[in-house]
């Protein structure tokens, strides 16, 4: 059996890109971000947005490390990239979220690889955002990586 990786990226105060530029510019953001996103991974790797400003990959044969090389490459990319709207240039950041399952197919559980990763999301996110997180379902504990 091969390891399974989820990443769930969300983009940092995207409200205020809507408030301040409007939704136009919301959504040109979003592309460009998709970009990075989709350039930062592999053939067979499963690039999603979930909704609103969420996306969502699935690593099939990632290992935690290689998920959390892949995570920080695009965190770094999306945080380094300036994108350019008719108003200026902005630059923003992504929280990322992400678990690794091990088990033989038999016993994965889709559910409990989106919670993890989500509740790891959120780690991120309450530790000061523009960061890494990942979800060890062995000791259910939660640490920030990058």
């Amino acid at each position: 059996y091969q390891p399974i990786s989820l990443l769930i990226i969300d983009v940092d105060f995207f409200k205020r890109i809507n408030d301040t530029y409007g939704h136009q510019s919301g959504d040109k953001v979003l592309f460009e971000l998709a970009k990075i996103i989709q350039q930062s991974t592999r053939d067979g790797d499963l690039v999603a947005r979930i909704g609103g400003e969420e996306y969502g990959i699935l690593l099939p044969n990632n290992t935690s490390q290689e998920a959390v090389i892949v995570a920080n490459r695009i965190q770094k990319g999306i945080a380094n990239h300036e994108i350019f709207l008719d108003e200026g240039r902005i630059s923003v950041t992504v929280s990322i979220g992400l678990c690794t399952l091990s088990q033989p197919p038999c016993c994965l559980d889709k559910d409990k690889l989106y919670q993890y990763a989500d509740k790891a999301l959120y780690h991120s996110k309450h530790s000061g955002r523009n960061s890494v997180s990942i979800y060890d379902p062995d000791s259910h504990s939660i640490r920030k990586v990058a």
